[in-house]
């Protein structure tokens, strides 16, 4: 039994298969079996994992007909040999002691799961910059270890796969993925099914994760799959109420506010006509959320209820008002912002030409020749001040 186990889905994902693959071989914990997940992919995605699997006696493929993100990791998860198991996305990239670090965090403090911070980037080689993705603004959720399923709703964080699982405990509750057609957002199905069950949770306050946002195949840029989030939404409804040994009434009150949060982020990649459509859909489901008795405001912050209220009572003017109008002042804006930047730039250039003179002054002022000829035409200006 290996300690780890790392699932690589991919579905045509070559372009950057190479160096996810290299990041994931080079780990500092070497105990780790890779199960290699090609979903029926027409490029070159297979040639590289299986010259990954010939090299490297860790690496395990498994070569299967297109079924979409869900069931792929399914049968990886069903298939995994490791005590814990974690994943990662062909186009992402492991820091090199990402593995280790997560896996002794996890033995160190005894945990089901933990969730580890994570950074996002763009570019390739010395051009790739960096932005920090913490995994939760939630300060204590990295002091100490906390029971989520005590009260799912109130333990909010980055959703999706950074992190590192038991699989005892997976197995225990039966989690798995939504098996849903494509690849699209069904990590938050998955996510929601942890925390429901999770008794010992911690986050890790490392990078140990280097998430691509400039692939142009991502689900989370394509604004055709508009009602995809609603399944997953649906997803997570149902299994608070199916799933054995958790707390259900807890468990549809964080569904609730999940689905708020995950719909709300939603609506930031939508525009015109998809995005006045779905507000219509964020409205009836937040409506049925509050008919069967789901929908707790104590959840929400104070900006978060108004917005939830409006999108409920009032959806075209929760559309123009949220969406539209900040819109237009944006858009109305940039100009003056534009130039007010261009004058800055003029005036920071100006400041240097001026402490530039103001240098070159002082070094006339310092010379020896300078002191010289003051020093022999004293005399000649004190006469002309006589006169």
């Amino acid at each position: 039994m290996p300690k780890v186990t790392v699932l690589v889905p991919s579905y045509n994902g070559e372009r950057y298969l190479d160096e996810c693959l290299s990041s994931i071989a080079s780990q500092t914990l070497e105990d780790i079996e890779v199960i290699c997940l090609n979903d029926g992919s027409t490029d070159g995605t297979l040639q590289i994992m299986r010259s990954y699997e010939a090299k490297d006696s860790r690496f395990r493929v498994i070569d299967k007909p297109n079924s979409g993100y869900g069931n792929t990791m399914n049968q990886g998860i069903d298939s995994a040999r490791g005590e814990f198991f974690t994943a990662l996305e062909s186009d992402d990239v492991f820091p090199k002691t990402a593995c280790q670090d997560m896996y002794d965090f996890i033995i160190e403090n005894d945990l089901d799961y933990c969730k580890a911070d994570a950074a996002l980037f763009v570019g390739d080689d010395e051009s790739r910059t960096f932005v920090p993705a913490p995994v939760s603004q939630i300060k204590a959720s990295y002091e100490d270890v906390y029971n989520p399923s005590l009260d799912p709703g109130r333990w909010f964080c980055r959703s999706g796969q950074p992190g590192m699982y038991r699989m005892s405990f997976l197995n225990k509750y039966g989690i798995r993925h939504h098996e849903s057609p494509g690849a699209s957002f069904q990590d938050l199905g998955f996510w929601s099914q942890v925390v429901f069950c999770g008794k010992r949770v911690r986050n890790l306050d490392k990078v140990c994760y280097h998430i691509r946002r400039d692939n142009p195949n991502s689900s989370e840029v394509d604004p055709s799959k508009v009602y995809t989030i609603c399944g997953e939404a649906d997803f997570v409804h149902r299994q608070a109420k199916q799933l054995e040994g958790i707390n259900h009434e807890k468990c549809l009150v964080a569904s609730a506010y999940f689905a708020f949060v995950v719909y709300r982020w939603n609506c930031s990649r939508l525009t015109g006509d998809a995005l006045r459509a779905f507000i219509e859909r964020f409205s009836t489901d937040m409506l049925a959320y509050k008919s069967e008795g789901s929908l707790d405001l104590s959840y929400f912050n104070e900006a978060d209820t108004n917005e939830v209220t409006k999108v409920m009572e009032d959806p075209a003017a929760y559309y123009y008002e949220n969406w539209v109008m900040p819109n237009e002042i944006r858009q109305a804006t940039e100009p003056l912002a534009s130039e007010n930047a261009a004058l800055r730039q003029e005036n920071a250039a100006l400041r240097q030409e001026i402490e530039a003179l103001r240098q070159e002054l002082d070094s006339v002022y310092g010379s020896y020749r300078y002191r010289i000829g003051t020093a022999v035409t004293a005399p000649g200006r004190l006469l002309r001040r006589d006169k």
